[in-house]
């Protein structure tokens, strides 16, 4: 079975994007890829044009100990693999709204999560993978970094090349790794006119005679 099964046509980019755990620890990300993701994560939509995203960037192959000050803020689980990625970066949200009240941005995290997946996108294109991540201390990230606190931070991203190598995994992850992806299909998920009848029911796109 392929791995990227779709069963409606979708851009080859969007389609082929999956999150592996293996990277290349030993080839680097260069200066000029990073630019690359961080400025396709610019160019994301914001409400009010705020662009509440913010990134820190780790790069393994310069300072290894910054890399190893976020790598210690990852739980033990995630570290088995983490590690591996040349590239650690923070995807942070400004809260701030226009008046520059903490907090008041109730889109800073979804406005956020559209740069993230921008940067994926775009890391995808480059020859790149990602792994996304929400299993890290986010108190002592915050801590480590003197984050402010007007700054909610929302996940990890592991930067690299992939690698055929995977004697780090688990067996369990090995499998996981190595399975088809699975996704709800449109049924479940979109809805017509109101919560519950699916969007694609037999009866939804009959015209009225």
């Amino acid at each position: 079975m392929s791995k990227f099964p779709t069963p409606i046509e979708i851009h080859d980019v969007i389609r082929a994007r999956w999150s592996p755990r293996v990277f290349d620890q030993k080839r680097q990300v260069s200066h000029d890829q990073i630019h690359s993701v961080l400025e396709a994560a610019r160019w994301a939509p914001s409400s009010y044009n705020l662009q509440p995203w913010r990134f820190i960037v780790w790069n393994n192959h310069l300072d290894t100990s910054s890399y190893e000050r976020a790598f210690a803020t990852i739980v033990e689980r995630n570290q088995a693999w983490i590690g591996h990625a040349p590239v650690l970066i923070a995807v942070l949200a400004d809260t701030r709204s226009t008046d520059g009240t903490p907090n008041s941005n109730n889109s800073a995290s979804y406005d956020t999560g559209a740069a993230a997946l921008s940067l994926t996108l775009q890391a995808q294109v480059l020859g790149l993978i990602t792994r996304q991540i929400g299993g890290f201390d986010r108190d002592a990230l915050r801590t480590a970094f003197n984050l402010p606190e007007h700054i909610r931070i929302l996940s990890l991203i592991g930067l690299g090349y992939h690698s055929p190598h995977d004697n780090h995994l688990s067996e369990e992850l090995k499998t996981r790794e190595s399975a088809p992806r699975v996704r709800k299909p449109l049924e479940e998920i979109a809805f017509a006119n109101g919560w519950g009848q699916s969007l694609f029911a037999e009866n939804t796109h009959k015209e009225k005679n």
